[in-house]
């Protein structure tokens, strides 16, 4: 058995911090995770719709994939951890063995997994297995809804193994898994068979918003709350009710910051071109938040977008060649730059390879240079693929490959960057190739 924080520390801050055992309470978590590939297990912080990024845990395991750790916690808190949601509360013993493959083959046990056990597994969608429950109409649909709700609150009622402070949020958790079964109806029957995202949103608004009247006492309920926000599946729910409904949270100031702030940090994220006017918006927001968390995680956020933000300078990187010559970014100066990192072992990487031939062919004998980075491991690997599968594009390999990673923030590949001629961000996550008239017509008009 080891320990992550030890006892004796806790003791310390017992003796020396001021504080006493009864303020400063701690939970005990060990178990197994099924890949021991995973070194550390993140436990994120679901508080305030996952904004409090301060408060996220992070437990080591060892070579067996096991670990057992004493964290100190003095509330009840809910944690994504992978696909599953776990609720710790302090002073339990709770064993967890993960199952990466099927997150509802996740086992709990000890003091802590009445809870956890029944958000596994009696939180499960009101649809049922593959939406057996969606009827002919919504009307039929929202009854046998109401009534599986009624049953899941009729045993809650009766379970008296669970912390009680636990039950009314539970309680609440039923509530809104009745609200997402409503919005996921109107997916299994009109969005089945639509792929195109913004095609989605629109079906889905328009009937999200036919029921907003109908659902609305049931939103009431849980904006009502603002501890409620702190639960990821209520957060996750009212968050639809917006995205989809444009439903109204002014009633709750709360929540209404919270959702509006989590939405914008997601469009920061997925954004593919960080423009000088998403640095203000993220700038204008920043200035008008009170609370101390979300500063802190927006201001997380807009260092990484003046780090990459159009016109930013490029952090200068060296690369070798096929040969082992030493190749310096910077050595491109003067040209338009559009580079591809890749690796042999990355499929979708290997799939953009025609498209980027045909890319490379397009511009040919234009002011513009086609860069292909690798980031395998295997050096002799690589070197060996590119003299089968060349594609026109400068061959160069990532030899200092940790530095790339930090300095690029490159956290999955294929990753595509624009540079303009003098070292300076076009498109710090430029489209990819195959995305043809779109990544063309930025080229062109960056010559």
């Amino acid at each position: 058995m080891y320990y992550n924080i030890g006892v004796f520390a806790i003791l310390l801050n017992f003796l020396f911090g001021g504080i006493t055992q009864k303020e400063q309470q701690t939970i005990r978590i060990s178990g197994q995770v099924s890949d021991a590939h995973y070194k550390t297990i993140p436990f994120y912080c679901q508080q305030k719709g996952g904004l409090y990024l301060s408060k996220d845990i992070y437990i080591e395991v060892n070579d067996s994939g096991k670990f057992d750790t004493i964290i100190v916690l003095n509330e009840p808190c809910y944690y994504k951890v992978w696909k599953n949601t776990v609720y710790l509360n302090p002073s339990d013993d709770l064993e967890i063995n993960f199952d990466l493959q099927n997150s509802y083959e996740t086992k709990f046990s000890g003091a802590g997994a009445e809870a956890n056990n029944f958000i596994l597994n009696k939180n499960r969608s009101l649809l049922g297995k593959k939406a057996k429950n969606v009827k002919s109409d919504f009307a039929s649909t929202k009854n046998t809804v109401d009534s599986l709700a009624e049953v899941r609150l009729s045993e809650l009622r009766k379970n008296t193994s669970l912390p009680s402070s636990f039950v009314e949020e539970a309680h609440k958790m039923i509530v809104a898994k009745k609200i997402e079964a409503y919005i996921d109806y109107f997916f299994y029957t009109e969005c089945a068979d639509i792929y195109d995202t913004d095609v989605i949103q629109e079906k889905l608004g328009k009937a999200v918003k036919s029921i907003l009247p109908s659902i609305q006492a049931h939103l009431d309920e849980l904006l009502s709350d603002n501890h409620l926000m702190d639960i990821p599946l209520i957060f996750a729910t009212v968050k639809d009710c917006k995205v989809y409904g444009d439903c109204d949270l002014s009633q709750s100031a709360m929540w209404d910051e919270c959702v509006s702030l989590k939405l914008f940090e997601k469009e920061i994220d997925q954004s593919q071109n960080i423009t000088p006017e998403l640095l203000h918006e993220a700038e204008s927001r920043l200035a008008k938040l009170t609370d101390e968390e979300y500063k802190k995680g927006l201001a997380k956020r807009i260092k990484r977008l003046r780090k990459f933000v159009t016109g930013a300078p490029v952090v200068d990187v060296q690369f070798e060649d096929e040969n082992g010559k030493e190749v310096k970014l910077s050595d491109f100066k003067g040209k338009l730059i559009y580079i591809d990192f890749w690796a042999t072992w990355c499929g979708p990487c290997r799939k953009e390879l025609p498209s980027y031939g045909k890319l490379i062919e397009k511009f040919k004998g234009k002011d513009v240079v086609f860069l292909s980075v690798s980031v395998d491991q295997d050096k002799a690997k690589w070197q060996s693929f590119i003299k089968e599968e060349f594609i026109g594009s400068v061959q160069l390999y990532a030899s200092n490959q940790q530095n790339l990673m930090k300095q690029w923030e490159i956290n999955g590949i294929p990753r595509f960057a624009l540079v303009g001629k003098d070292l300076s961000f076009i498109d710090a996550f430029a489209d990819c190739p195959s995305s043809k008239k779109i990544i063309e017509d930025k080229i062109n008009s960056s010559l």
